[in-house]
């Protein structure tokens, strides 16, 4: 689902946003600020720690996370869009060998 940090969309599980709350009520949200661009699905695009203050760490890595979890999402529906063509193509085999097309 995607939710609003730091003034920006950020495409996250119930459990990554509850992380997030957790951060949030810890250290607030001003260190997310500024710290990553997203694209308009919510996608991490870059993580980009400013370079005039300090960032907690746990943002940073909270972050990383994100990207990480997010690209093996997006692989994961890959491999399940790739098996459902495989099956498809299968029955399609399986029709002209019967002479059903």
């Amino acid at each position: 689902m995607i939710r609003a940090v730091a003034n920006k969309r950020l495409f996250l599980s119930e459990e990554e946003y509850e992380y997030f709350v957790s951060i949030k009520n810890t250290l607030g949200e001003d260190d997310f600020r500024g710290l990553f661009e997203s694209d308009i699905d919510g996608y991490i695009v870059a993580i980009t720690p400013p370079l005039d203050r300090k960032v907690s760490m746990i943002c940073v890595f909270f972050l990383l996370n994100i990207v990480m979890n997010q690209k093996l999402r997006a692989v994961g529906d890959g491999v399940v869009r790739i098996k459902e063509l495989e099956e498809r193509v299968r029955k399609l085999e399986e029709d002209i060998a019967n002479d059903n097309i």
